[in-house]
C-alpha cells in the first residue's frame, strides 16, 4: 500500500496562484499596464 498524504494536508494546500502575491510587484505590474495604455492613447489621439 502506498503512502498517502493526510486529507487534512491536502484539504488546507493553498491554490498556487492565490499562494502568496507580493503587493509591490503587483502594484509595479499595474503601473507598467497603465503607463502602456496611456501611451498607446497617447499616440492615437496624436495624428
Amino acid at each position: 500500500m502506498a503512502a498517502q498524504p493526510s486529507r487534512f494536508i491536502a484539504k488546507m494546500a493553498l491554490d498556487h496562484k492565490t499562494a502568496r502575491e507580493d503587493p509591490r510587484e503587483k502594484l509595479k505590474a499595474l503601473r507598467a499596464e497603465f503607463a502602456a495604455k496611456a501611451t498607446a492613447a497617447k499616440a492615437q489621439a496624436i495624428p
